[in-house]
């Protein structure tokens, strides 16, 4: 159900050039947050019923659970106002 609803890319304004950061499989990707220093992203995952909070390592690629336990939004459905 969740696998290619949400996907988290980078798009560098003066190549055009794409890039997928967080794909939209397992569990989609959304609300995603830059650290000040440009290393770490911060983005949601579903994993079934539950809402994770995640961060990726921009320089190694590792991911990284930090929380479980945030409010189900509902966004798979309807996402009028963003994720």
């Amino acid at each position: 159900m969740h696998a290619g609803i949400y996907a988290i890319f980078s798009y560098n304004l003066t190549t055009g050039a794409t890039e997928t950061l967080v794909p939209a499989f397992p569990g989609g990707a959304s609300r995603p947050t830059l650290s000040r220093d440009g290393r770490t992203l911060a983005f949601v995952r579903r994993s079934n019923d539950h809402e994770l909070l995640m961060l990726k390592d921009l320089e190694t690629g590792t991911l990284r659970q930090v929380y479980d336990g945030l409010t189900y939004d509902a966004s798979p459905i309807y996402a009028p106002m963003g994720t």
